[in-house]
């Protein structure tokens, strides 16, 4: 557990964490967490927030260092509703991540993953909405975009089904994700759609309206 003396806070900016690791619920009062505020912290073990976290943005700062980047004992982190962004290397090495747990799958869909090393879907592998594993994935009606890199490299899904109210898919947002099934849409439109994908074992895509694009 945490406590208020655990973190240097300026002006909603978490600059740099204190304490002793395993599990460490992020202040209410943070906006974003700064670039190497965690990094190389190897007794840190679970990232979690409460319903009120004001979090919106995670920073890297460069090819091989972020906020979480070489934190190798990470197993869980949690990812707030307000979240609109993460940039690049923020959980570069971050190899021991084993779930990533969300509340709103919509939010999740509109998170801004800005490089590499940005998701820590990529590390986990295993999503986790309100404590159950998503494998077979329903996109809500509310999501009307899906970010690029969303659920890259999420070896546990199994099928996606796309509403109508999406008319777009971002770069790389199902790439790799190599135990893929089944993947329904009904209103893509956007280009960048056949750069989403790179399934090796996909078997069945299913559009209902324009074309879906697939080369696998």
């Amino acid at each position: 557990m945490s406590n208020a003396n655990d973190f240097v806070i300026e002006n909603g900016v978490l600059k740099k964490y204190k304490g002793k690791g395993g599990e460490v619920i992020i202040p209410d009062e943070v906006e974003t967490i700064g670039s190497e505020a965690f990094t190389n912290c190897s007794t840190l073990t679970s990232i979690k927030f409460t319903k009120n976290s004001h979090l919106t943005k995670i920073i890297g700062a460069g090819a091989f260092s972020g906020a979480f980047s070489q934190c190798r004992n990470l197993k869980s982190v949690q990812i707030p509703v307000k979240l609109k962004s993460i940039s690049g290397a923020a959980f570069y090495c971050c190899t021991g991540l084993e779930s990533v747990e969300i509340t709103d799958l919509a939010a999740w869909c509109n998170v801004r993953f800005l490089g590499k090393d940005s998701n820590p879907l990529q590390y986990a592998k295993n999503l986790y909405l309100n404590g159950k594993l998503l494998t077979d994935l329903e996109i809500p009606d509310s999501v009307t975009s899906i970010s690029a890199n969303a659920f890259d490299r999420y070896i546990a899904l199994k099928s996606v089904n796309v509403p109508n109210s999406v008319t777009s898919i971002g770069y790389y947002a199902f790439y790799n994700c190599a135990n893929l099934e089944t993947f329904i849409c009904h209103n893509i439109q956007d280009a960048s759609f056949q750069n989403s994908f790179h399934m090796s074992n996909c078997c069945s895509i299913v559009c209902n309206r324009n074309s879906c694009v697939f080369d696998g």
